[in-house]
């Protein structure tokens, strides 16, 4: 596994994917078993929620 460097702008990020689902906390629960990470800094507060690939690229999750 790569460093997770997010959100360290030194590491160049090629694309980056929002996902909407009407429930944020089953969303999450599901890419956490899948092995994405929540990283401590969330900017979106409520609206949307950051995670990393196992790759280390960052996705979002909002509300659908």
């Amino acid at each position: 596994m790569t460093s997770l460097r997010w959100p360290d702008h030194a590491a160049p990020q090629h694309i980056h994917l929002d996902f909407a689902f009407d429930d944020l906390d089953e969303a999450e629960a599901l890419l956490l078993g899948l092995g994405a990470v929540k990283p401590d800094h969330q900017p979106g507060g409520d609206r949307w929620r950051v995670f990393l690939d196992p790759a280390g690229h960052p996705f979002c999750l909002t509300r659908g």
